[in-house]
């Protein structure tokens, strides 16, 4: 079995939300090896965590997959969104927090929307959380 490697990036700073995450994330990856890349984003700044995204991201192992949220339309229509380029998987919300990745020349992507045919598992708040709650429907498997 292959080892996930997971990298978080929110505006949560260190709490229970962090955890919990952490916690979904081992429970359905067993073998996961997480890594903290910041939590510290200034809260609800989705270019301070854009721009950090793009910084780090290519000096992570390839198959490496990326959890960012920072989100102040959290509970809104706007939906979260899987992308995938070459080498690297993204989680988060559609809300320009993957701006740079995209506008990457070099970086050839594909985006999809994560379906929300589980709406009642996922919470109006926490969508960071939920999405691994689904009960094994990983785009990103």
């Amino acid at each position: 079995m292959n080892k996930k490697i997971f990298a978080m990036i929110t505006d949560f700073g260190f709490d229970f939300s962090v955890a919990s995450m952490k916690a979904l994330i081992l429970k359905n990856f067993f073998e996961a090896q997480i890594v903290d890349v910041d939590h510290s984003i200034k809260q609800f700044s989705v270019i301070s965590g854009a721009f950090v995204i793009q910084k780090i991201y290519k000096y992570f192992p390839k198959g490496t997959i990326f959890i960012c949220v920072v989100d102040p339309g959290v509970g809104s229509k706007r939906e979260p969104i899987f992308i995938k380029t070459k080498d690297y998987k993204f989680i988060g919300p559609n809300n320009g927090l993957f701006h740079y990745i995209l506008r990457d020349p070099d970086t050839p992507w594909s985006a999809y929307m994560i379906k929300k045919e589980f709406k009642s598992t996922i919470s109006s708040t926490f969508h960071g959380r939920d999405l691994f709650k689904l009960g094994g429907r990983y785009p990103f498997s």
